[in-house]
């Protein structure tokens, strides 16, 4: 058995996936950002700021682009690092805005330091999959 956290992509025929859970994303900024004192945060709070984004693979564009894109909106990106970790210490070291799965805050100790708050737009749920393989593709 394979795990799989992420979103699902066409696996082929001979994968099964079973979804062990789901999640969203929220953003993430030190309690002491500008934007912690707002009762919410819209689009154009969310786009006045720097952001530091996760991407393992260094792009500069994605999903989250997109759906700015659709309310013709633009972020700026001061920052790319490989993972959540990097993203949350530059967030609590900047007023760099992170965008982090919720569930993992659950268990990192510097989540006290951190305001969490919903993204004033729709993301892509994220998925924990394990993928079975049919012996002989059956």
């Amino acid at each position: 058995m394979t795990w799989k956290i992420g979103v699902q992509s066409n696996m082929g025929p001979e994968i099964r996936l079973q979804r062990l859970f789901q999640d969203r994303f929220v953003g993430a900024v030190r309690k002491t950002h500008p934007l912690a004192s707002l009762p919410t945060i819209g689009l154009k709070d969310y786009v006045a700021w720097g952001h530091v984004v996760a991407a393992p693979n260094g792009s500069l564009h994605g999903f989250v682009d997109d759906a700015l894109a659709e309310s013709g909106m633009t972020r700026k990106i001061a920052s790319v690092v490989p993972g959540f970790p990097t993203a949350l210490s530059v967030a609590l070291a900047s007023d760099l805005i992170a965008m982090v799965p919720a569930l993992y805050l659950r268990n990192q100790q510097m989540t006290e330091q951190l305001h969490i708050f919903e993204l004033p737009f729709k993301t892509r749920t994220i998925n924990g999959l394990a993928d079975v393989a049919s012996p002989h593709g059956k």
